[in-house]
């Protein structure tokens, strides 16, 4: 197997499937401010890092501007040699060792600006060079032909000596750029991209790679204090492992009864009501549950902040403080305006493959669909997602609000129905002038369930859950009517009760 070559960015790396295949040259294209620099640079440093000399060639800032960003940004630059040939306003200026510099590119021909190259590159024999910015070449060239031409020759001329180059250009250039597309061995493009909202997205997208294999598609980018970091879109079929199939239990008896027997590993649990029904108390409960056994679980809020979660769960018995000191059990606030869905999926999958977890919640649905560019976007996401955690023999809940008292097919609606192995429906119903909770299992394809509603109380004590409600007539509804003397009845002998 070919020796690939790091970009410096690990998750890029994965991304190209090892890294750049030496001694070939690739186009990163952009607009200003997308970050071809910054990977530019970052690629050389890894080079400079294993010793190999790297040749930065600017077209656009002088060296000075180069290393004093590069200081801010605690990047050390030793082993890279920097060629500055960017525009002067002034005469040629004494510059250090190890810098080449030339007059004023408008004022010469681009012939001799390709001789300073040459030499630059002859006399230090880079293994790595970057050259920033290739449509500066292309205002020197006059029309596309010649810097087509020249762009071959110089491409053909880092080919005979092995180096690998990085050519920076910008993608709105197309009277230029569009021309040399096929000159190199491949083409990654980053893009931003400013939403009606206000937020701001990154992504990179692998265009071309000649002879290799890569991941193809969008990926979420963000550009840190020390560089680029990618979040490498999820495809669950490149994952998986062996797990023991079982079911996991809530610590309520009568709920994992009403489950047949409660969730089970590698499936995904949708918990679905309205506002005030439990839903993440009952997630809880699972993870808690859990992390009693030994399993670490975690809980993604998109809503709430684990503070008040925490302090809610404890009002409710749960007991999750010492868990969570232990390091069997984390509530975690997800900022939904900040995040692309890719970081968040790097994140479960830290704590799947890095830490260890067996339980997954996210709280909720409606809250995650907030980090998605539209709402169409959610099913192919969450598909990924869930796939993998499935894959990873993780139990996973999902939690969805219903906006209404008279809607339950808010799933359906979402295209989510077909996604989830076990449905759970917290209902709140109408009923004597009151609101009470009624708990139904919809599905759950890996075995049988109970088919009865069954009442259900958050009180002081946790959840309890109390037998069958059959008196009542239209709970899906919202508004049910009773059928029998014994309507209004609470809990019933038998209960179950988490707390």
């Amino acid at each position: 197997m070919m020796t690939r070559l790091s970009t410096g960015i690990p998750a890029l790396d994965d991304v190209l499937r090892g890294g750049l295949l030496p001694g070939e040259s690739y186009l990163v294209r952009g607009s200003s401010g997308t970050g071809k620099t910054t990977l530019g640079m970052q690629f050389l440093m890894a080079g400079a890092r294993r010793g190999e000399p790297a040749l930065y060639v600017s077209l656009t800032e002088p060296e000075a501007v180069i290393r004093r960003s590069a200081e801010r940004r605690g990047w050390g630059l030793d082993g890279i040699h920097v060629l500055d040939l960017h525009a002067r306003a002034g005469p040629e200026e004494t510059t250090p060792e190890g810098t080449y510099t030339i007059f004023h590119p408008a004022e010469v021909e681009l012939a001799p600006a390709t001789r300073r190259i040459a030499e630059a590159i002859e006399g230090l024999g880079p293994a790595r060079v970057v050259f920033d910015n290739l449509s500066e070449v292309g205002f020197l060239s006059r029309d596309p032909i010649r810097y087509r031409r020249q762009v071959a020759a110089l491409k053909d001329s880092l080919m005979e000596r092995g180096h690998t180059a990085l050519f920076l250009a910008e993608s709105n250039r197309h009277q230029f750029d569009e021309d040399i597309l096929s000159l190199v061995q491949g083409i990654i493009q980053v893009d931003r991209d400013h939403r009606r909202d206000g937020r701001e997205r990154r992504a990179l997208r692998v265009e071309k790679y000649r002879d290799s294999d890569f991941a193809s598609g969008d990926h979420a980018l963000d550009i840190e204090q020390h560089g680029l970091v990618v979040y490498p879109r999820m495809l669950a079929t490149e994952h998986g492992r062996d797990f023991p199939r079982e079911a996991l239990g809530s610590g309520v008896a009568e709920l994992d009864r009403q489950l047949g027997g409660g969730i089970d590993r590698g499936t995904v649990t949708l918990i679905a009501g309205n506002s005030g029904a439990g839903k993440t108390t009952v997630g809880l409960g699972f993870l808690a549950e859990a992390a009693r056994r030994g399993e670490r679980a975690v809980a993604y809020s998109f809503e709430e902040g684990a503070p008040e979660i925490l302090t809610r769960c404890e009002a409710l018995g749960l007991g999750v403080r010492g868990l969570i000191e232990r390091g069997l059990l984390e509530v975690t606030k997800v900022n939904p305006l900040v995040l692309y869905p890719d970081q968040f999926a790097a994140r479960v999958r830290e704590e799947v493959e890095g830490r260890g977890t067996r339980l997954v919640m996210i709280d909720s649905l409606n809250g995650y669909l907030a980090t998605m560019p539209d709402e169409s976007c959610l099913v192919s996401h969450v598909s990924q997602l869930a796939s993998y955690l499935n894959r990873m023999g993780v139990a996973t809940l999902l939690t969805l609000e219903l906006p209404t008292l008279n809607q339950s097919d808010e799933a359906h609606r979402l295209g989510l129905s077909h996604l989830v192995d076990t449905i759970l429906l917290l209902k709140l119903f109408e009923a004597e002038g009151g609101l009470r909770i009624a708990s139904g299992v919809i599905k759950r394809r890996l075995g049988g369930h109970d088919r009865a509603f069954r009442d259900l109380e958050i009180t002081p004590e946790g959840v309890r859950v109390g037998g069958p409600l059959p008196e009542f007539r239209g709970i899906l509804g919202g508004q049910a009517n009773t059928a029998g003397p014994d309507a209004g009845a609470g809990p019933r002998d038998g209960e179950g009760h988490l707390g």
